[in-house]
Parts: structure tokens; C-alpha cells; sequence
């Protein structure tokens, strides 16, 4: 049995609800159907939940949030775009897409999509993973975002001018990229490019094995990193300020 049919039952055995007892909209396969279909658009401030996983027909975005103060909770589940097998490119669309105030996403997966989970404006992402997307996994604007895991064709998680920690960024190519913000207590590993940052803060993290270089550094700082066994480069810096002391190879850097 695989994946896809597994989610099917699953689907199936779950009813459509309306609201939880406390208050939340609970978001089915079901309930969005119902509703017209995907992409699902919140256009209400408020409480989401998922209570089944998601599966997203071609080439469709899943879930847009269009109201300010929005929490939504994937509650463990996965939202299912039409390439979760293999990392491909599928041309514009977005698992979770955000571009108002005050938005929360937490706890889920996102997979199978051309970008995993746009978020802009000012809002908070924690305990998510966004795998098998085919540009970039997170994409993140004035965000602060902690505990997410990224495993994608190409970027895995993309900050401007965001506060990323606690990042694990594995197999892709750019593993973490951010132009502005910071990057903390975060794990760059067997990514083509680890961390590449440009204006930002790096401190208290781990590139390994990445088989181009570990980092690359822009006008940025940087403190309190081990930058160990990249393949060609552990460091690449064009304007850099070390912050306390960094480990490149061996040798402090």
C-alpha cells in the first residue's frame, strides 16, 4: 500500500467538521471540497487546525491566508502537492501561502510543491518540514522561524530579514540562505552550498559535509560556528566580521 493510498483512507474515514470544541475551524479534505475546493483561502482571523492530511490535485496551490491574525496548526498532518516521490520543479505552485500580519504556522509538513511555504509580512513558523519542493522549501520575509527541517530540490530555507533557529537543512542545494535577520543554533548538512548569507548574523551553528562550500559570507558576522569537512571550501567570505571564534577545518577562523 503506498503513500498516497494510505492518505486516501485515511481521508475517507474522517468526516467534514466545522469547528473543534475549542473554537478552531478544523480543515479537512472533506470540509475543502465542500467549500470549492483547493486552493483553500482563509479569509477570517482566527484558529485553523488540520484534521486529515491534505492531498493537492496538479497544479494547484494548497492553502491561502488572506486575513491578518491567522494561526493555522497542521497538527501533524501533510499537505500533498503532485511531486512528494522525487524533488521536481512544478511551475508557481505553493503549499502555504501568506502575506498578511500577525501569522502563525505550526506543526506539519508541506511537500510536493514548486515552494513549500511563502510567508511575508510579519509572522512566526515553528516544528514544521517542508521536503520534496521543487524551488525552495521555506521563503520567508520579516518572519521569525524556529525548528524546521528542509529537504528540497534547490533552496532549502530562504530569510529576508527574517530570525531563523534551530534549522536543519539537509540535501538541498542552498541549504539555508538569508539576506538580512540572523541564523542560529542551526545545522547546514550535505547541501551543495550549507549557509550563504549577505547583511545577515551567523552564530552558534554547524556546516558539514556540504560538497561545495560550508558558508559563504557577504557584509555579515559571524561567531561561535563549526565549519568542518565541506569538500571544496569550509569558508568563503567577501566582507566578514568574525564574532568570537569560529572553527574552519582545524584552525579557528
Amino acid at each position: 500500500m503506498n503513500r498516497y493510498t494510505l492518505m486516501a483512507l485515511t481521508i475517507a474515514l474522517i468526516p467534514a467538521a466545522a469547528s473543534a470544541a475549542d473554537g478552531q475551524v478544523l480543515i479537512t479534505q472533506a470540509s475543502v471540497v465542500a467549500a470549492g475546493g483547493f486552493p483553500y483561502t482563509i479569509t477570517q482571523p482566527g484558529s485553523y487546525k488540520l484534521a486529515t492530511n491534505l492531498v493537492v490535485p496538479g497544479l494547484i496551490d494548497g492553502i491561502h491566508i488572506e486575513a491578518d491574525r491567522v494561526t493555522l496548526d497542521l497538527n501533524g498532518f501533510t499537505i500533498l502537492g503532485p511531486c512528494s516521490a522525487v524533488p521536481c520543479v512544478v511551475l508557481a505552485t505553493v503549499g502555504i501561502k501568506a502575506d498578511r500580519n500577525g501569522v502563525e504556522i505550526r506543526n506539519g509538513t508541506v511537500s510536493g510543491f514548486n515552494t513549500g511555504i511563502f510567508v511575508t509580512h510579519s509572522g512566526r513558523l515553528a516544528d514544521l518540514t517542508a521536503d520534496h519542493n521543487g524551488a525552495e522549501g521555506f521563503s520567508l520575509t520579516n518572519v521569525s522561524a524556529e525548528r524546521l527541517s528542509a529537504n528540497n530540490n534547490f533552496y532549502g530555507v530562504r530569510g529576508f530579514g527574517s530570525t531563523l533557529s534551530q534549522i536543519l537543512a539537509v540535501d538541498n542545494f542552498y541549504g539555508i540562505q538569508a539576506n538580512g535577520g540572523a541564523v542560529t543554533e542551526s545545522v547546514a548538512r550535505g547541501n551543495n552550498v550549507g549557509i550563504d548569507l549577505t547583511n545577515a548574523t551567523l552564530l552558534n551553528s554547524l556546516a558539514t559535509a556540504n560538497t561545495g562550500w560550508g558558508v559563504g559570507a557577504s557584509t555579515s558576522t559571524f561567531g561561535n560556528n563549526t565549519i568542518v569537512g565541506n569538500i571544496l571550501l569550509e569558508l568563503v567570505v567577501v566582507t566578514g566580521y568574525s564574532q568570537g571564534t569560529n572553527l574552519c577545518g582545524n584552525v579557528p577562523c
